[in-house]
């Protein structure tokens, strides 16, 4: 049976951010053809750089781009790990109560059924 579109996102979810990343490009790069990409990049590329020579932009060193980003995926991953707790504990509600419903069930049948 296939995956619906948002059990492959909740799941996409779960992965560590450099694989969503990945998978994110390559999804992105499926559906947009290769010559389109291509020459999106080469126009930013020249935006950029005349940008720069011009001075109108300010340049931030990679390592602190990183730095932000990587905080950012970490907060992220932080409220997602809380929000499957949430779930998990959900379901473990729901499933004993149905255990314990099953049992007096169960232990009603018994009750009547017996001479």
């Amino acid at each position: 049976m296939a995956l619906t579109a948002e059990q492959i996102k909740v799941e996409a979810m779960k992965l560590p951010p450099t694989e969503r990343a990945d998978l994110a490009d390559l999804l992105w790069i499926s559906v947009t053809p290769r010559e389109e990409v291509k020459a999106a990049w080469e126009v930013e590329i020249a935006r950029r750089i005349a940008e720069i020579d011009a001075g109108t932009v300010e340049c931030i060193p990679g390592e602190e781009v990183f730095a932000k980003i990587d905080l950012k995926l970490r907060i992220a991953d932080a409220r997602n790990a809380q929000a499957i707790r949430r779930q998990k504990t959900h379901l473990m509600k729901r499933s004993t109560a149905a255990l314990f419903y099953d049992f007096k069930r169960r232990k009603r049948q018994r009750g009547n059924s017996s001479p």
